[in-house]
């Protein structure tokens, strides 16, 4: 097996289109809403991030993924999730994408 190459880039721009089409495996994208502190919100990032990741293992699971391939693309998302910067807000959605 080919080790995967991570990598990481802060914004979706499209000269970072190529390296992600060249991604194979299953693949996770999460929208996370905008979220501003006092302002009326249905769901903090931190509990968007919980839900998307519970169901996203399911799904995986579901599609015949093993329990390391699940990991790979999950965990930094789980991760994500209890950093608490995200409970500082931000003005705009938020787009994730994961892939081995």
């Amino acid at each position: 097996m080919i080790a995967p190459q991570v990598s990481s880039f802060r914004y979706l721009l499209p000269e970072n289109l190529r390296e992600l089409a060249q991604c194979s495996g299953f693949c996770l994208t999460a929208v996370v809403p905008p979220f501003i502190p006092g302002e009326k919100s249905r769901y903090s990032p931190s509990t968007v991030l919980r839900n998307f990741t519970h169901e996203a293992e399911m799904r995986l699971s579901e599609l015949g993924a093993g329990k390391e391939q699940i990991a790979m693309v999950v965990d930094p998302l789980a991760k994500l999730a209890e950093d608490p910067a995200l409970a500082e807000g931000f003005h705009w959605s938020r787009a994730i994408l994961r892939s081995p």
